[in-house]
């Protein structure tokens, strides 16, 4: 766990996923005092990080072009750290440089916006699991953490798709599992020449074939 001293907060963030924690930055850098809460700690000391309850962790995503012009135009450090971090700006051959988005691991993209949440002076990591939202007269007044509230003026869920903090506040969800699995294997590019073209290049190559697509 990683306290500062401080248990309430003007702000509670659940999930410190990518939304999380961009909510946490941007949220403390407006004035406010942030909690962000995640039932997991973070990389280990031996820089690890088996990211707990996100199987697609280390799976190569395409975060799209919206993501980049949110960053540049809130939090621009944010978009400079994940392309030092080794995020690859890019977009499909010919299209104009506002369609450009980025090849990043999810990991990658996590490790990079917690270093700055962490060295935000506003922000205080804990970990911990998130029981229910807490409500009185029909207003939000905090989170229930592992069976302690923490007052709130405000409380962000990004816990994800898989979340049920706020199901009781919310209309029932319609539709139901799609059966689709998503599994990836990277591969290293023999030939530099190739390796640029590739790198830059963000339209996927695919191919459907009986029970499975091939991207």
């Amino acid at each position: 766990m990683e306290e500062r001293g401080r248990d309430k907060a003007k702000t509670v963030v659940v999930g410190a996923g990518p939304v999380g924690l961009y909510c946490a930055i941007v949220r403390a850098r407006a004035g406010d005092e942030v909690l962000l809460v995640d039932r997991d700690a973070g990389p280990g000391s031996d820089g690890t990080w088996d990211r707990r309850g996100v199987m697609q962790f280390q799976h190569p995503h395409f975060f799209r072009p919206a993501v980049r012009q949110v960053f540049e135009a809130s939090a621009p450090d944010l978009w400079a750290a994940l392309v030092a971090a080794g995020g690859i700006p890019a977009r499909p051959p010919g299209a104009p440089d506002f369609i450009t988005g980025l090849q990043c691991r999810r990991s990658v993209f996590e490790r990079a916006l917690r270093e700055i949440a962490r060295a935000e002076p506003r922000v205080t990591l804990r970990t911990g699991h998130a029981d229910s939202v807490a409500a009185r007269a029909g207003r939000v007044t905090g989170v229930v953490v592992d069976g302690a509230e923490l007052p709130a003026d405000l409380v962000i869920d990004a816990t994800g798709r898989a979340g049920r903090l706020g199901d009781g506040l919310r209309p029932a969800e319609q539709g139901g599992p799609t059966g689709f699995s998503y599994v990836s294997r990277m591969y290293r590019v023999l030939d530099d020449a190739s390796a640029a073209e590739l790198a830059g290049c963000a339209t996927p190559l695919g191919k459907l074939y009986d029970g499975y697509l091939v991207i």
